[in-house]
């Protein structure tokens, strides 16, 4: 997640598999369907802890660079 388009913080230490998040807005998307979330990676790639997109919508969440309103607030490699 680009960290410009984090926003307000909604939740600290929210259970979660096996793990905590912290949990933040994201600027222009509605919180209630998709929130940032603050976890170590789920795919296992290096790095440590990062804002995670994460949604109630399936495939926004599965996808969120198929939607052109999460693909810009994600971080990409070119």
């Amino acid at each position: 997640m680009k960290e410009a388009a984090l926003g307000d913080r909604v939740a600290d230490a929210v259970p979660f598999q096996d793990t905590t998040a912290d949990l933040r807005e994201i600027v222009g998307l509605d919180r209630r369907i998709t929130l940032a979330a603050m976890l170590p990676s789920l795919n296992g790639s290096p790095g440590g802890p990062r804002w995670t997109l994460m949604s109630t919508d399936q495939d926004r969440g599965t996808d969120p660079a198929g939607f052109e309103d999460t693909r810009d607030v994600l971080v990409t490699s070119s």
